[in-house]
């Protein structure tokens, strides 16, 4: 045990001290810190502009290439335990602020959004979050808790899930997995079951409503389909209609982590239009 502890240490310190001026972190599929020969899935690229500002860019690699994903985000240093995060393009209200406490080699991360803790735990760097042990997660408008996660080198262990009801939800669901969960037939076939599968409600039709609803599931370890949820709505009929057809989907093939199934979201977007005349 002495071991393991005192390689992890050395670990953690050469990886603060890199990170203190321009580097690039390299992730598996899973997030697992990994160097740059192990087959990378995504790296993030750390800008340090000047003393009190940094920028992070983050890669994903898609067929083969490095896509540049999302917004990329800045942090200010207001103070030794105050930092400000936010987008290039987002507004000021998607501000979080970052309070941080050094308990060697690393930090006990506290993110506050309007005024409000939305997670908490440890990290090795400040930005990027590296994370490790428990992360505790809170909903931004009921200030419920979220989930609880346990993180090994930045890799999703597990993790208990609530809903902002208060409800307990599922747990153990991972937003990713080594082998990817499948529609039967694959990509192609799951388009074909979704687009014969949709029927455009009348009540919708006669009110000429569209728009794109976005629903989120989870494909069980055995396939079946559950905590199905609306993450993008349009009219309250064409999200009934989304929600129906998800419900109805035949079992998927399970992700595979380590050769086992595992729990993974998952989510599928439909467009509903009314042709025009």
């Amino acid at each position: 045990m002495k071991l393991v502890f005192t390689l992890l240490l050395f670990t953690f310190t050469s990886l603060s001290a890199f990170c203190e001026k321009d580097s690039i972190i390299y992730y598996s599929k899973l997030g697992r810190i990994v160097d740059s020969t192990s087959k990378p899935q995504i790296y993030d690229q750390v800008k340090k502009m000047t003393d009190s500002v940094t920028y992070l860019e983050r890669y994903v690699k898609n067929k083969g290439k490095w896509v540049h994903e999302g917004d990329d985000r800045k942090l200010t240093k207001i103070n030794d335990s105050t930092y400000m995060i936010y987008g290039k393009v987002t507004s000021t209200t998607d501000t979080i602020y970052r309070y941080v406490k050094l308990i060697k080699p690393g930090f006990i991360i506290m993110d506050f959004q309007n005024k409000l803790l939305i997670s908490i735990g440890y990290s090795r760097l400040i930005i990027p979050l590296i994370k490790e042990g428990k992360w505790i997660n809170y909903y931004k408008s009921t200030h419920n808790k979220q989930s609880e996660e346990d993180y090994l080198e930045n890799q999703l262990i597990s993790n208990k899930r609530w809903k902002e009801t208060g409800e307990e939800n599922i747990s153990n669901v991972f937003l990713f997995s080594e082998v990817d969960p499948e529609f039967q037939g694959g990509y192609n076939n799951l388009l074909k079951y979704l687009s014969s599968s949709v029927s455009f409600p009348g009540k919708a039709k006669r009110h000429e409503e569209q728009g794109t609803v976005t629903v989120q599931f989870v494909v069980m370890e055995d396939g079946s389909i559950n905590g199905v949820e609306i993450i993008k709505g349009a009219t309250p009929s064409l999200d009934e209609e989304s929600i129906r057809v998800v419900k109805s989907m035949p079992p998927w093939t399970p992700g595979l982590t380590n050769g086992k199934p595992v729990r993974v979201v998952m989510q599928v977007p439909f467009q509903y239009s009314i042709p025009k005349k």
